[in-house]
């Protein structure tokens, strides 16, 4: 019985083995075939995305050559546009593509814009790009030649502060002319423009150039398949006005025209006859120097070291677009006195009515006389300020009970000037280092030519 039941156990282990092998071999099977599966899913994957990307770059060498189908200048209006995305069905499968189309330069491949040198080739580069939101994007690239006898014209337009200036009109008058708005970066780009001779030209009411013009005009030359760029200073005007004082702090009218000096303008200074000064370009850390006269011998500064430190007021800063504070600026007195002698009684007093000429010396400055005022009772100038310069005077007096005329005048040894008219304290001498006077003898009827023209009441 024993027996039996051993030989009863053994039989069960055994079928035990055998049903695990059947079900590890059943295992193995299925990862097997799992595999294959796998093998057979990637294959057909990579067959997909291998024919998209196929699919893809015969339509974006499609898009391409339908792109190289159009005028160099339709291509050029296109440039100016956003992107154009269109989309094609090709099976199942829906594509997009899109259209680019950019102005390069040919050394850099840059998009042109106003950072390019003047002379740079300039090309058309179009591009097309096509994804069906799967496979990775495929995008082809072609330069297009810019059409025969044309080039690009490019005006440049920055501010005081040099920063680009936007949505600004510029117009360009030649053979291709047209009207552009700055961009972004300060740029207006006439491109295709036919090769030639052009004007660009900026004209914005309140703007000016560093001259205070607000029409601004320059030249620029377009030459076939290059890039020619203007630049511009441009930027909203300012104005201030000034006062005129002499020594003695009296306001007085400035008796040449006024001056500002500054050596960002063309001809080193701005002048008007009269306050204020308006059309002025704001220059920014760098004001005005501003003065009585009409030329720059007349700037304080070439006569007196550091005026400007000590004389704030005549410095002016003009910020674009406004009205700045007053400016006051110095006229040195000529602090003459005038006298006269009766021969009769041998008493000496004061005139009024005498008139007081000066002729400008100072290199660079107007000939022509001046009137330095008409003295009062007490013999003195009413109006005695003069710009900073050297001078000959001619005092004129006309006695009224004798209708007698009497005229002197002051010249250096030489023909030196008579007065240097430095002195904001008024306390002027003549060359000589003598005191401006004057007495009138009644026995004189002197008429000299006060520095070559004989003077009229």
């Amino acid at each position: 019985m024993l027996q039996v039941a051993r030989r009863r156990l053994r039989a069960a282990s055994q079928d035990g083995f055998a049903l695990m092998e059947v079900i590890v071999s059943a295992a193995v099977l299925i990862i097997v075939v799992l595999g294959v599966l796998a093998s057979i899913d990637a294959v057909s994957r990579t067959a997909s995305a291998n024919q998209a990307r196929t699919v893809a770059s015969t339509l974006a060498e499609k898009d391409l050559e339908r792109l190289r189908a159009f005028r160099t200048d339709d291509l050029t209006d296109l440039a100016k546009q956003p992107d154009v995305t269109s989309h094609v069905k090709v099976g199942p499968v829906t594509y997009e593509i899109v259209s680019k189309v950019e102005l390069v330069a040919d050394t850099t491949g840059e998009e042109v814009s106003c950072s390019i040198p003047t002379g740079k080739g300039r090309y058309l580069r179009i591009t097309s790009t096509v994804s069906n939101g799967v496979a990775k994007p495929v995008s082809m690239s072609s330069i297009v030649a810019p059409q025969p006898n044309k080039g690009t014209l490019t005006a440049l337009v920055r501010n005081a502060k040099n920063e680009p200036v936007k949505n600004m009109p510029v117009e360009a008058v030649g053979p291709s002319g047209d009207i552009k708005q700055t961009n972004d970066l300060g740029c207006a780009i006439f491109d295709d423009a036919e090769a030639g001779s052009y004007v660009l030209r900026l004209n914005q009411s309140g703007w000016v150039n560093v001259d205070g013009q607000q029409l601004y005009e320059q030249q620029g030359t377009v030459s076939p398949g290059n890039v020619t760029t203007v630049e511009f200073k441009y930027d909203r005007a300012g104005s201030f006005p000034v006062t005129v004082v002499n020594s003695a702090g009296t306001t007085e009218s400035a008796s040449f025209g006024l001056m500002a000096d500054h050596t960002g303008v063309s001809t080193g200074f701005r002048s008007t006859n009269a306050s204020p000064f308006t059309s002025m370009f704001p220059f920014y850390q760098a004001p005005y120097e501003v003065y009585s006269g009409d030329c720059t011998g007349n700037n304080p500064g070439n006569w007196i070291n550091g005026y400007y430190d000590t004389h704030p007021l005549a410095v002016a800063q003009v910020n674009p677009g406004e009205v700045g504070a007053t400016r006051t600026v110095l006229e040195p007195s000529v602090n003459v006195t005038v006298s006269y002698k009766s021969t009769a009684t041998g008493t000496a007093s004061t005139v009024s009515g005498a008139l007081v000429y000066a002729y400008p010396r100072t290199a660079g400055c107007t000939t022509g006389r001046v009137t330095a005022g008409t003295t009062n009772a007490a013999g003195n100038s009413t109006t005695p300020g003069l710009p900073f310069g050297e001078y000959d005077l001619c005092i004129q007096y006309t006695r009224t009970s004798t209708g007698k005329t009497w005229r002197a005048t002051w010249t250096g040894a030489n023909g030196a000037p008579a007065i240097t008219n430095t002195n904001p304290a008024g306390t002027s001498k003549d060359d000589a280092g003598n005191n401006l006077s004057v007495t009138f003898l009644g026995s004189n009827n002197s008429t000299p030519n006060c520095g070559g023209n004989t003077p009229t009441t």
